[in-house]
């Protein structure tokens, strides 16, 4: 009996639906819409309230980028595809048409990559329409509302998620990348990703495999800060740019990212590292000033677009933005003292949220804490991410640079390498003296004679339990 009723009741509220269909009357008005700091001008409807787009020109705006999407009718229903590009039907992206047109619903879901998603579509003006906020949570891109007066407006971003409160964009967790800030802070010459250890030897780019075999070299010249993204590996080439290839070293490209000199009185500008996402890049800047005053900074780019945001920015003489990690919406970086920045409010530059207010340098992340050493002592603490309390000392080991893997600390004392267990206890010798520099890959240690490649220095591989080594030519 229950079942009988259930099913009464499913089809009178469709034959409801048929006989008083949610229709109503939209208003075109121009919108302004930026996709990654890109401007663009297109229509929209407002429909009770509620902002509403016609799919093929969001579609149109996102070509070549993540996500880039296209989509097609199939019995009654929308269905949106990831990964392909939308090919245009010359429909697209027109001037708004100031006036009243009918809107007639016709479906309460999509149909996203094989899964129902509920998304009320909207035919208008013989165009599918869906929410700005439906877009935003289809597509799982962030948006932001642009107040504009006679116009409407939103920002979608690619390098943050979809969240359900308007107006806050959180920072995309990687998918997965193959380097950390650490790595790039110090010039990025190894680097671990898909299996692989990719590390500039001699100004070029190598591969091995996981096992230390399979040496290969790649015909590209390299400067640091080597990245893995989607298949490709990234790096900071000579010139201030940013090129990749594939794993294999082919396919070399030259990609969009505007390290460019501001308009602020800069007489050089000299990058320090490059932590590259994507469609996010994140920069580390010395700058001088025609005054001879040295200038840090910290920016963040939307590379599709070329826009950017300046995170932090010191005016101090010789004070050095040190080395900086990203967690959540937060970047971490030392100025003498350990801090952190929203990137979604850069706001003041001269703001930041103090968390260690004494002497500290290289600020690193690990698990669930930031490690960091301390100036004065060259001693080793932790503390639980974002918090302002429970720093703990590691250990009475003094240390120049540290890496923390696991339980293991990889450190480097003088221009010796060295490993010790996370309690202080353990040390080993791995390289008694040369060691300028290095970058932690996997099981692997890359270390180099000099605190730059860009001269074409040498580098040497060694595991991290220093059982082996690999011969370079």
């Amino acid at each position: 009996m229950i079942k009988k009723l259930f099913i009464l009741l499913v089809l009178l509220t469709g034959f409801s639906r048929l006989a008083f269909p949610q229709n109503g009357v939209a208003v075109s008005k121009p919108a302004f819409v930026y996709v990654n700091g890109v401007q663009n001008h297109i229509e929209a409807f407002i429909l009770n309230g509620v902002i509403f787009y016609k799919i093929q020109d969001i579609a149109a705006l996102f070509t070549d980028l993540v996500p880039r999407f296209s989509y097609k009718v199939v019995a009654g229903e929308v269905e949106i595809i990831s990964n392909t590009n939308h090919t245009p039907d010359g429909s697209e992206l027109f001037a708004s048409r100031p006036g009243k047109y009918s809107a007639t619903l016709f479906s309460s879901a999509v149909i996203a990559n094989g899964k129902s998603v509920k998304a009320d579509v909207y035919i208008i003006r013989e165009s599918y329409c869906l929410s700005e906020s439906d877009l935003a949570r289809v597509l799982n891109v962030g948006r932001k509302p642009l107040p504009h007066t006679g116009y409407t407006g939103v920002e979608f971003a690619t390098n943050f998620v979809y969240s359900p409160s308007i107006g806050d964009m959180k920072i995309k967790e990687p998918e997965e990348v193959g380097n950390i800030s650490f790595n790039l802070g110090r010039w990025g010459i190894g680097l671990e990703y898909k299996g692989y250890i990719f590390f500039i030897h001699k100004n070029a780019i190598f591969r091995i495999k996981s096992d230390g075999t399979g040496l290969k070299e790649f015909k590209v010249k390299a400067a640091h800060s080597l990245n893995g993204y989607r298949e490709r590996i990234y790096f900071y080439a000579y010139g201030y740019t940013v090129k990749s290839v594939n794993l294999d070293g082919e396919d070399l490209r030259t990609e969009i990212c505007p390290l460019y000199a501001m308009n602020m009185g800069l007489e050089s500008q000299e990058p320090h590292s490059i932590t590259y996402f994507g469609d996010i890049v994140m920069a580390k800047y010395n700058n001088k000033l025609q005054n001879g005053q040295w200038t840090d900074e910290i920016r963040w780019y939307a590379t599709s677009g070329r826009s950017e945001g300046v995170i932090y920015r010191i005016n101090s003489e010789k004070r050095v933005i040190g080395d900086y990690f990203l967690d959540k919406n937060y970047v971490y970086f030392s100025v003498n003292w350990a801090n952190r920045k929203d990137i979604n409010k850069p706001g003041n530059l001269s703001e930041k949220e103090s968390l260690v207010e004494r002497n500290v340098s290289q600020v690193f992340k690990a698990g669930d804490k930031m490690y960091f050493k301390g100036s004065d002592d060259n001693l080793m603490y932790s503390m639980p991410l974002g918090s302002k309390s429970n720093i703990k000392r590691v250990s009475g080991v003094t240390v120049n640079r540290f890496f923390v893997k696991g339980n293991i600390v990889i450190f480097q004392k003088q221009e010796g390498l060295y490993t010790m267990n996370l309690n202080g206890s353990g040390e080993k010798t791995l390289i008694s003296k040369g060691v300028r520099n290095f970058n932690v890959a996997g099981d692997w240690i890359v270390f180099s004679e000099r605190e730059n490649t860009s001269l074409g220095a040498r580098v040497g591989l060694i595991s991290i339990n220093g059982s082996k080594t690999v011969k370079l030519p």
